[in-house]
């Protein structure tokens, strides 16, 4: 019994191994990934990735409330919460997004463009009083490395938050089915911001 376990357990490790956008580790802000998929309409699944969470509004977000927990700054997502009706077909519907679309269709950038400005919205919104001077130079100060200045930096923005979006859908789907092959659940676990 203990040499199967063991023997499964490699199994998993390697077909992870050899899924390549895995292999190499990214750091991104969870809220990028939060922000896209709601603008995307994937609400349950964006649930799994709010912090704080709000309060649930039905069962699958209730599941997902007491389930994705956070510990030590990483965030847990079992697979077997993936298994449930509603956000296994909205993370069927991501993935096959993420497939038909390119860091530099118009759809992608525009999703880049509405997350940016969420974000510079939120930055603005926490800038402190006490530093923002009367010719309102503080938003240029405030801003600073968020929002990108020429078209190259906005390229190098869209293929970044792609390569991100694309590792968070690979490794959810990879969760599942491998959960689903072997009968086992998994743990997809992220830093947290």
């Amino acid at each position: 019994m203990c040499l199967c376990l063991v023997i499964l357990v490699l199994g998993v490790l390697e077909e992870l191994r050899g899924v390549e956008e895995l292999a190499v580790v990214k750091k991104m802000a969870l809220f990028e990934v939060y922000a896209s998929l709601r603008l995307l309409g994937f609400r349950r699944l964006a649930y799994v990735f709010e912090r704080p969470p709000r309060r649930p509004w039905n069962k699958t977000s209730r599941e997902i409330y007491q389930q994705c927990g956070t510990i030590n700054y990483y965030i847990t997502i079992p697979s077997w919460l993936l298994d449930q009706r509603v956000v296994k077909a909205e993370l069927k519907k991501f993935v096959e997004w993420i497939e038909s679309t390119s860091s530099q269709s118009e759809e992608f950038r525009s999703l880049v463009r509405k997350v940016l400005d969420t974000w510079a919205r939120a930055i603005l919104l926490k800038y402190p009083e006490d530093l923002k001077d009367p010719e309102g130079r503080w938003r240029e100060d405030a801003l600073e490395g968020v929002m990108p200045r020429g078209p190259l930096e906005w390229k190098e923005e869209y293929e970044e938050r792609y390569e991100n979006l694309r590792i968070v859908a690979t490794a959810l789907a990879k969760a599942q089915e491998l959960s689903d092959k072997y009968g086992y659940y998994l743990y997809v676990t992220l830093m947290g911001d």
